[in-house]
């Protein structure tokens, strides 16, 4: 698979990447030795499908002293350490990288609706379609679907990212959503991403003043909210 690893058009927020097996346990490793001692007597249930490379990384933004020229990569694993998921910062290079799953292909794939996150994720799926709007599935749901661990559970929020699409469409949307939080009692947070590269909260571009959050891989910075909005609103 070629990758550019500069990142910027090949890679965007909330992607998923496996990795090489030979990758995949070296960042296992890296990850058991900042462990307490403790832990160390007693391997996750998990190592076998990490260590093959099936539980993917989430591409992030760089930190100041990390090189531009590795990808930048979160991962998290399906065991809890005192009730706090276990979350792991590294950059890799690029030739490791075996696989990229998007938000929109990972929202696609079969998967057993097996919490009220993943329940929510089905009624959203055909409710979006009918309002011609692609989602896209990140954060806890996505893990689940693509690794099938259990990274959600009942107080699972539900992550979705949709393309920037016509003032109009964007509100049907932002109703719906409503609803469906409404429908399965939790919180579901939509990002959209609009053709500066950006990612805004549906939520907050609804809702907020004038302004609004973007984020990028690069930074993060305000934007107008009419400016983002005249970029698609067009007939």
């Amino acid at each position: 698979m070629k990758i550019n690893p500069e990142g910027d058009a090949m890679f965007h927020r909330h992607d998923l990447l496996q990795f090489s097996p030979q990758a995949a346990q070296q960042i296992f490793l890296l990850w058991q030795a900042a462990q307490p001692h403790d832990w160390l007597s007693s391997l996750p249930d998990w190592q076998r499908s990490f260590n093959a490379g099936d539980i993917p990384g989430i591409v992030r933004r760089h930190l100041p002293a990390e090189a531009k020229t590795e990808i930048a990569l979160g991962f998290s694993f399906p065991m809890r350490i005192d009730g706090q998921r276990q979350r792991f910062a590294i950059t890799l290079p690029a030739q490791e990288v075996v696989r990229r799953i998007t938000p929109f292909e990972a929202a696609a794939m079969a998967f057993l609706a097996s919490s009220p996150a993943l329940g929510a994720l089905v009624d959203l799926r055909e409710r979006f379609l009918q309002l011609g709007c692609l989602p896209g599935v990140w954060g806890s749901a996505a893990l689940q679907i693509v690794s099938g661990f259990s990274y959600t559970d009942n107080a699972s929020d539900l992550d979705i990212v949709i393309e920037a699409c016509h003032p109009e469409q964007l509100q049907a949307v932002y109703q719906s959503m409503l609803q469906l939080e409404r429908q399965h009692r939790l919180r579901i947070d939509t990002e959209v991403l609009w053709p500066t590269g950006y990612g805004s909260s549906l939520k907050e571009l609804m809702t907020s003043g004038n302004q609004v959050l973007g984020k990028s891989l690069n930074d993060v910075r305000l934007f107008d909210k009419t400016a983002l909005l005249s970029l698609v609103n067009k007939e």
